[in-house]
């Protein structure tokens, strides 16, 4: 009967150990975040452990900028700070050298949600134009005089 105390009681402790693992888990993901910035700084996009948008900050330069151009950096930035965040859980649950299956969990999952962005491909090719907007440009009679 002794024996089968000792057997309960050590896993009574290794799970209280593993439960207070996991609620200093939960503190540190309710706090993690990642932050990517532009090549020149303009832009700058932090996202929580959810991969929700928590702060955007848009440099001067970005008054001169195309909506379209502001866009694809805002959406380039946090995805990128995005795909940050399996390596930001690691290191913020890092213990040592133990091994520790909930952080290794938890960083998969994010990795899984939030995989690196693809880089950028060439611009697309421009479009065809059609012959009406073609013969426009190429006509040798004034516009607008008939």
């Amino acid at each position: 009967m002794v024996e089968i105390e000792r057997v309960l009681e050590r896993l009574q402790e290794r799970a209280e150990r593993r439960a207070s693992a996991a609620d200093l888990a939960k503190q540190a993901l309710a706090t993690l975040t990642s932050t990517a910035e532009s090549a020149g700084g303009a832009v700058r996009a932090t996202v929580t452990a959810s991969g929700g948008l928590s702060d955007l900050e848009l440099g001067e330069t970005t008054r001169h900028w195309a909506p379209a151009k502001v866009a694809q950096e805002v959406l380039r930035c946090v995805r990128l700070a995005q795909a940050r965040l399996a390596e930001v859980a690691a290191d913020t649950l890092a213990d040592g050298a133990n091994e520790d299956p909930l952080a290794d969990y938890v960083v998969d999952r994010l990795r899984d949600g939030f995989p690196s962005p693809e880089p950028p491909d060439s611009p697309p090719p421009a479009r065809e134009k059609s012959d009406d907007e073609y013969f426009d440009e190429h006509s040798v009679r004034p516009k607008n005089e008939w």
